[in-house]
C-alpha cells in the first residue's frame, strides 16, 4: 500500500514540475510581452451575436435591432438609419391542447363556419356555434370508430395538435377517422388528489401489439359529400410496410392536393 502511495505522489509531482517547465518556457518566447498586453482586449474586439433583419417588400432594405433601437441598412446607398423605437410585440395567449391531445374545433380561413368533433363525430356549424350540420353519424363507443380527433400515440409522439385539417380556401375540411375496435384498452387513473378520481379508458397499443386503423377523409361543404382518400395504393389497411402513421397534414396552397407523411413504427 505505501509503495502505491509514493508511486502516486511522483506520479502528481511529475505533472506539477512539466506543467510549471512548460509555462517558464511560455514567458520566455518570443511575441510573449505583447500578448500579455492584448490579451485583456481581445473579448471586446469582436462584438459577438447574430443578426436577425426584415427585409422590405421590395428588398431594398432592411431592418435590424442595436443597442436598443431599430436601424434600417440601405442596399443601394449602404448607409444605415435609425428608425425608431423597438415595437412591442403583440402579447397573445399561449392555447394549445391538453397532452397528447388535439384541439376540438377549427375555424375555417374565412371565418365563415367552424368544424368541430364531438361524441365521436365531425359536424359544422356557424362559428357561433349555431346552425349545426352533422358531417358523420357513424362514429360510436359501440364500434368504437372516431372521427376529428386521433389517439395517444398521434398526439404524445408526433406532435398533432389537431386532427382536422380546413383547405386554404374553406370549401373542404379533412379530418382523421381511427378504427379502435380490436386494439386493447389502457386504463388511466386522473385526478387522483382530488375528492373523487376518475377513469379514461385509451386505446393504446404498446410494443409488439397491432396498431390503430387510420384514415383521411375529407368533406366537400359545396357537394355535402365525405370521402375517403385512398393513402395505401388502392391496399387494404396492414400494420405492416405500408405505413401505419399517417400525420404532419397540410393542404398545397392552391386547395387541390392533401400532403402528409406516412410511416411504420
Amino acid at each position: 500500500m505505501k509503495n502505491k502511495f509514493f508511486l502516486t505522489l511522483a506520479a502528481a509531482l511529475a505533472t506539477t514540475l512539466s506543467v510549471s517547465q512548460a509555462q517558464d518556457k511560455l514567458k520566455n518566447m518570443p511575441g510573449y510581452e505583447q500578448y500579455q498586453k492584448m490579451a485583456p482586449q481581445y473579448r471586446s474586439a469582436v462584438k459577438p451575436g447574430s443578426l436577425n433583419v426584415k427585409w422590405a417588400d421590395d428588398s431594398q432594405s432592411f431592418e435590424f435591432v442595436e443597442n436598443g433601437k431599430l436601424q434600417s441598412f440601405s442596399v443601394k446607398t449602404k448607409k444605415i438609419t435609425e428608425v425608431g423605437e423597438i415595437p412591442k410585440p403583440e402579447r397573445r395567449a399561449w392555447n394549445r391542447p391538453a397532452r397528447g391531445r388535439q384541439f376540438e374545433s377549427a375555424e375555417s380561413p374565412d371565418g365563415k363556419f367552424k368544424a368541430f368533433t364531438k361524441d365521436r363525430n365531425m359536424y359544422l356549424s356557424n362559428p357561433d356555434g349555431s346552425n349545426v350540420v352533422a358531417i358523420t353519424t357513424d362514429g360510436n363507443e359501440e364500434n368504437q370508430v372516431k372521427y376529428g380527433i386521433a389517439t395517444w400515440v398521434y398526439g404524445e409522439e408526433l406532435g398533432q395538435n389537431t386532427a382536422m385539417w380546413w383547405s386554404p380556401d374553406g370549401s373542404k375540411i379533412a379530418f382523421y377517422r381511427f378504427v379502435e375496435k380490436d386494439v386493447k384498452k389502457y386504463y388511466v387513473l386522473l385526478n387522483q388528489l382530488e375528492l373523487y378520481d376518475s377513469l379514461e379508458i385509451e386505446a393504446y397499443p404498446k410494443v409488439g401489439e397491432p396498431n390503430l386503423p387510420v384514415d383521411l377523409m375529407v368533406y366537400d361543404l359545396a357537394t355535402k359529400k365525405v370521402t375517403e382518400l385512398d393513402i395505401r395504393d388502392g391496399k387494404p389497411y396492414s400494420d405492416g410496410e405500408l405505413g401505419t402513421y399517417i400525420y404532419d397534414i397540410s393542404w398545397t396552397p392552391d386547395g387541390k392536393e392533401l400532403l402528409y407523411h406516412s410511416t411504420n413504427r
